[in-house]
């Protein structure tokens, strides 16, 4: 028995130096990485060594880290010619053959979000005792540069614990097996490994138990920590709103005061615009709220300003996909990526506009509106009001190259009439492929007002006043260059436009 129970410990030691010494490897090519910039990250899975109690590779994988646990992105079996993938814009080459020439290799030609995470390598085997074993190495991880979170390093290291936990735990079977089949033919000492067994079990249900609490616990603290994320970013996107408000009206304020001073006459001050028209020195893109309580961004640069900016997509942070009451209300962040609202924009192209005619006096009464005005005058304002026509512009990037479509004539039903729009009088360098959309209603996945049997809107992934179909997708899915479910301007690309602008101002002759 003594001599038996000297010889376990350097059988365990021996294991464990053979096992973490013939580990399978996974390698990346670029652990940090910009997406969209970095080509060619490559993960791959190998292992240098012979392993002579190895006689068959049934399977490898390459597995990422989810919040429910470590989920297949790429498998290679026995027999396999290719490798099946269940991860996006990726490509994947692999062998399973004898000794230590199989490998599997995982390759994204152009870094992108699903990049970046954690990711490990592990194979199934029958060895030489025809039982089927696993064999899985530590994590790897990519990461976006100069981005590494103390969320991802917290995960590593977990992960790592529980990887030596795990090959803790296989030494023991290991050892437990090769114990048993070397003293067979002692029945009390069968009788201990069995034991010993049982407390391994026992010591693992533990650890489980353990473990399933710690996840919940950092669901729970994930949880709680994007509630708190999500309510600081409301609060400080309504903070910025007030600020740019109380910007507005200082400076409009500023401005007529200085002009009232240099010219010595009465000024008549609006404090906030009925368009962008009339906002200047704001820079290229201000948030503004108009005298109609809209608040909308202004477009003072693209041929000579003026615009309301009613739709901007420049990234893939909002999702477009969306039914009819995000549609007509408006979504996203006027920052940002964000769709204006289609009863916010039949309002704006409805609205009449107010020609102004001031008679200026000091105490005389008259049945009309009066207006107090600086220096102690008096202004009375006559209204006359007329319906005011608009334009419309389309401004998109492709592949470093600018693109515009312009309509000097358009105009949006109300809801009633699932906001039809009309447009004519094209200009700009693209084909006018919005001319097969005209007169159409609006349609989302939820709400089909489209000409074909099918919904357009769920078939292309987006919103718009599909015809049957369409030529123009510009609410389609982001990045997207098949099935026509991006952001497809026909005569521009088939594909996704990399920026996109809609925008209305009241048209001058």
């Amino acid at each position: 028995m003594d001599a038996t129970w000297t010889f376990i410990p350097k059988l365990i030691l021996a294991a464990a130096l053979v096992m973490s010494s013939r580990a399978w490897h996974l390698n990346v090519t670029s652990s940090e990485i910009d997406v969209g910039r970095t080509a060619q990250v490559s993960l791959n899975c190998f292992n240098p060594y012979q392993q002579q109690d190895i006689t068959d590779l049934l399977m490898m994988r390459i597995e990422k880290k989810q919040l429910t646990g470590w989920s297949s992105v790429a498998e290679l079996r026995h027999g396999d010619v290719d490798v099946r993938l269940t991860a996006n814009d990726v490509t994947a080459t692999g062998n399973i053959v004898s000794g230590a020439n199989s490998f599997m290799r995982l390759t994204w030609p152009l870094a992108t979000n699903d990049t970046i995470g954690l990711y490990r390598c592990d194979v199934t085997f029958l060895n030489s005792h025809g039982s089927v074993g696993w064999q899985k190495g530590l994590p790897t991880s990519i990461s976006r540069k100069s981005d590494v979170t103390f969320q991802i390093l917290s995960e590593m290291v977990e992960e790592t614990k529980r990887q030596c936990t795990q090959q803790k735990q296989d030494i023991q079977t290991y050892v437990a097996a090769a114990v048993e089949e070397n003293k067979r033919h002692c029945l009390k000492e069968k009788q201990d490994v069995l034991q010993n067994m049982t407390a391994m079990l026992k010591a693992l249900e533990i650890l489980e138990t353990v473990t399933a609490a710690l996840e919940r616990n950092q669901r729970e603290v994930l949880l709680h920590s994007q509630r708190l994320l999500a309510n600081t970013s409301a609060s400080l996107e309504q903070r910025l709103s007030d600020v740019e408000d109380k910007l507005w009206i200082r400076q409009t304020l500023y401005l007529a005061i200085s002009h009232s001073r240099s010219s010595n006459s009465s000024l008549w001050v609006s404090l906030q615009p009925q368009s962008c028209a009339s906002v200047k020195g704001f820079g290229p893109r201000p948030v503004v709220l108009l005298s109609s309580g809209q608040r909308v961004v202004c477009d003072t640069v693209t041929d000579q300003g003026g615009w309301i900016v009613i739709q901007r997509r420049v990234s893939a942070d909002v999702d477009f996909f969306r039914g009819w009451e995000d549609y007509k209300n408006g979504f996203g962040d006027l920052h940002g990526n964000f769709w204006l609202g289609l009863e916010k924009i039949h309002q704006l192209t409805s609205q009449a506009s107010c020609l102004r005619f001031k008679i200026y006096c000091s105490g005389l009464h008259m049945n009309l509106q009066l207006v107090l005005i600086f220096y102690g005058l008096f202004s009375l304002s006559l209204r006359f009001h007329h319906q005011v026509r608009h334009e419309l512009r389309f401004d998109l990037r492709f592949q470093g190259k600018n693109y515009y479509a312009s309509y000097d004539k358009f105009s949006l039903s109300g809801e009633t009439d699932n906001y039809r729009i009309q447009i004519s009088g094209f200009s700009g360098n693209v084909d006018d492929n919005m001319v097969g959309h005209n007169g159409q209603p609006f349609s989302t996945n939820d709400r089909d007002n489209d000409s074909w049997e099918k919904n357009c809107a769920s078939v292309y992934h987006g919103a718009w006043w599909y015809n049957n179909c369409h030529s123009v997708n510009l609410n389609g899915l982001w990045g997207s260059t098949g099935g026509a479910k991006g952001l497809r301007w026909k005569s521009v690309t088939t594909g996704s436009v990399s920026f996109s602008e809609m925008k209305i101002r009241p048209f001058a002759k």
